[in-house]
């Protein structure tokens, strides 16, 4: 925990730094799906360390924050699905293991449009990720 003082506040953030081995993966394409039909929707390349269940993903903006980038409404969709409910993503065994919320770290690179979450079910000898990519349509050009 690193902690920052001014006398206007006090701000707290965690330090963390990972090192995966990854020696397989498993990978899919999956869509994703906008809220707002004036947004191009895309494709989602999804990485992960174990299978994950292929799903749409689907913007999670509200109908009246029309100034979201695309980038933010994909790491909100991203969110609902991966993290709001920790009992859905993949542990290895025969028996699923818990995920708490303190073990699981979401990294967002909004120039790359890659989101990677990585987290440590209980009792794990590894750590697990699984990694987003959004890939969005070539803007149409006018004739």
């Amino acid at each position: 925990m690193c902690t920052f003082a001014s006398p206007a506040h006090i701000d707290k953030c965690r330090l963390e730094a990972h090192v995966l081995d990854i020696t397989e993966y498993h990978q899919a394409l999956v869509p994703w799906r906008r809220l707002d039909k004036t947004k191009p929707s895309g494709t989602v390349l999804m990485r992960s360390s174990l299978p994950l269940e292929q799903r749409v993903l689907h913007d999670r903006t509200p109908e009246h924050s029309k100034t979201v980038s695309d980038f933010t409404a994909f790491v909100r969709s991203a969110k609902a699905r991966l993290v709001q409910d920790l009992k859905l993503l993949p542990t290895r065994g025969e028996q699923p293991s818990a995920v708490q919320r303190h073990n699981v770290t979401l990294y967002e690179d909004e120039p790359a449009r890659q989101i990677l979450l990585v987290y440590a079910p209980d009792n794990a000898t590894q750590l697990e990720f699984i990694s987003l990519s959004l890939i969005l349509p070539a803007p149409q050009q006018p004739s």
